[in-house]
């Protein structure tokens, strides 16, 4: 399981990073999100990226009985392209999606999530 691993380190440290920015960069954050998620048009770009990023984690790692790291790593796939797919297909529900989820009012609680999950995936990635 070496792809596991490595994608674990990979995803670890990103989910790490962006957590890190959410919480202490929220101005950063908070423009990204004022400027991509305001309307529909805008979401096109972030839904292309995620569905390809999507696309190349589960093509490439899709092992559901592997144990609790693959599960994780290949969750983080499946909901990459799902994510993808809603943004592209409908992104008005994604605008309301934000603003129901309050993730501008909320990223400092998004931010510690994203760490933790991201500091389980690295450590386990490494340490494997």
């Amino acid at each position: 399981m070496p792809l596991t691993y490595f994608l674990a380190e990979l995803i670890g440290l990103y989910c790490i990073v962006i957590g890190a920015v959410m919480l202490f960069r929220k101005p950063v954050f908070v423009a990204v999100i004022d400027g991509y998620y305001h309307n529909e048009e805008t979401i096109f770009l972030p839904g292309l990226l995620a569905t390809f990023l999507g696309l190349m984690l589960v093509l490439s790692h899709n092992y559901w009985g592997a144990g609790l790291l693959a599960l994780v790593v290949t969750f983080v796939g499946w909901a990459a392209l799902g994510k993808g797919l809603w943004l592209l297909f409908f992104p008005g529900s994604a605008v309301r999606a934000i603003k129901m989820f309050k993730v501008k009012e909320m990223a400092w609680l998004y931010g510690i999530v994203i760490i933790v999950v991201g500091a389980y995936l690295a450590y386990a990635g490494f340490i494997g």
